[in-house]
């Protein structure tokens, strides 16, 4: 947040260089917003954020959460579980397959 938007800024009289920000003008200046409260999502965010859910996930790497598209699934299994219980040998064959047969 840029010192501007926090409110009136002033010098603090024990030490040079420090700054104290005046507590209930800062309280005043609200949005509009209860504190602790956030706003609803509109239908068409709600619409991006679950159509988000379905495109990634979160994992952890080098203990960092990073977010990465989801494996492509059929039924709810991924591509090639369903394709190995699924697969029958003629298919298996025509596609090279082999090491599912």
């Amino acid at each position: 947040m840029h010192v501007a938007e926090r409110g009136r800024v002033e010098k603090s009289g024990n030490h040079v260089g420090e700054f104290a920000v005046r507590r209930n003008e800062v309280a005043n200046q609200g949005e509009g917003l209860k504190m602790g409260r956030k706003r609803k999502l509109t239908a068409a965010e709600k619409a991006a954020k679950k159509e988000r859910k379905k495109k990634y996930e979160w994992i952890f790497i080098n203990g960092k959460q990073v977010r990465v598209k989801r494996e492509p699934t059929i039924d709810g299994m991924p591509f090639e579980e369903f394709i190995r219980e699924n697969a029958d040998p003629i298919w298996l064959q025509q596609n090279e397959m082999w090491e599912d047969m």
